[in-house]
């Protein structure tokens, strides 16, 4: 009995270009400058809207020497300030749009092929780009499916790894625990009539990853008390 594709989707390589590693230095500035800034604010939010104070006495010396020194290192660069920060957002901003760029090439595309052997078994199959051969890296058989999930994950790429975009990736769970991603896409609609699709084939219900709630389609079902107690608690803050 010859191979039934019962699907095909794509996943996206982002390989890392060919000027990471002369910018690598810049990456590492910018990692302890947003962790130096997370920490200081940290520290001021903790202080004014929620009245903590550092009581490690290390911790405030820690905090107030990092104040000095970046104060002492705007004072000495003051002269260089500008030109420092436009030729770092020319940079970043160029790592960003060529990261962006190779996204939607079709070069780094992988394809994903779901194939029926018979009723009994199934294979995932892959091409990797500039290559013509499947490589199966997944086989179950069709009772071993629990659900297709639906996941909205960060697209993250380009040397300093910044956010571009948000990705729907479609996922088949099995029984076991293990997973795979078959498929993703930007808009969400077509990532839903491809969930559809695998649901009604595998004859399984879309799951939301990380969603909650008392529907068929969340990961986490909570009673109708627990909706009650969030709605009529009196405490201060945003509720959705």
């Amino acid at each position: 009995m010859p191979n039934r594709l019962i699907f095909q989707g794509t996943t996206t390589y982002l390989s890392e270009h060919w000027y990471a590693k002369i910018i690598s230095p810049l990456v590492e500035v910018k990692k302890l400058l947003q962790a130096i800034y997370q920490f200081l604010l940290h520290l001021i939010w903790s202080e004014f809207i929620y009245g903590k104070q550092l009581e490690n006495e290390i911790e405030s010396l820690v905090a107030f020497l990092v104040f000095c020194l970046l104060s002492l290192l705007g004072y000495y660069l003051r002269d260089y300030i500008q030109i420092i920060l436009i030729i770092f957002f020319l940079i970043w901003y160029l790592d960003c749009w060529f990261a962006k760029h190779q996204y939607f090439q079709k070069n780094y595309k992988i394809d994903i092929f779901i194939y029926e052997i018979d009723l009994s078994k199934i294979i995932c199959c892959l091409s990797l780009p500039h290559t013509q051969n499947q490589s199966i890296f997944a086989s179950f058989s069709p009772q071993e499916v629990s659900y297709i999930a639906i996941e909205k994950s960060p697209l993250l790429g380009g040397a300093f790894q910044e956010f571009l975009d948000e990705v729907w990736q479609i996922e088949v769970y099995l029984f076991n625990g293990k997973h795979f991603v078959i498929d993703e896409n930007l808009i969400v609609n077509e990532s839903l009539l491809t969930a559809k699709k695998l649901a009604n084939y595998f004859k399984v219900d879309i799951i939301f990853t990380h969603s909650k709630g008392n529907n068929s389609y969340v990961e986490q079902e909570l009673e109708s008390r627990t909706f009650a107690n969030i709605i009529n608690q009196n405490s201060v803050g945003v509720k959705c």
